[in-house]
């Protein structure tokens, strides 16, 4: 969704949503699942003049989830996953010289 308040002033939400997924390493096919998840985004950028602020946070909610994850060979239920980043924002400034 981008939404602009002004010429200058634009709002961007993005929204991901992801259904689980099989792990990897499941041979046996006992179908353990990684769980679906969704995560929000949000972005704000400002122009003025020569110069372009913008803010940013990902994972607005601080959700914690994974997509991917190996199964135990030898015992059921086991697994390693590998989370990826939780919330996190950021800010920058950039000037176009002409």
């Amino acid at each position: 969704m981008l939404r602009s308040f002004s010429e200058a002033t634009r709002l961007t939400l993005n929204q991901t949503v992801v259904s689980r997924m099989v792990m990897d390493n499941d041979e046996v096919n006992t179908f353990v699942r990684i769980p679906g998840y969704g995560v929000t985004d949000v972005k704000l950028v400002h122009e003025r003049g020569s110069w372009r602020l913008s803010l940013s946070v990902n994972n607005l909610f601080g959700h914690d989830y994974y997509e991917y994850a190996v199964r135990s060979q030898y015992t059921a239920q086991r697994f390693n996953a590998y989370p990826l980043p939780g919330r996190n924002a950021m800010a920058s400034a950039n000037y176009t010289f002409r």
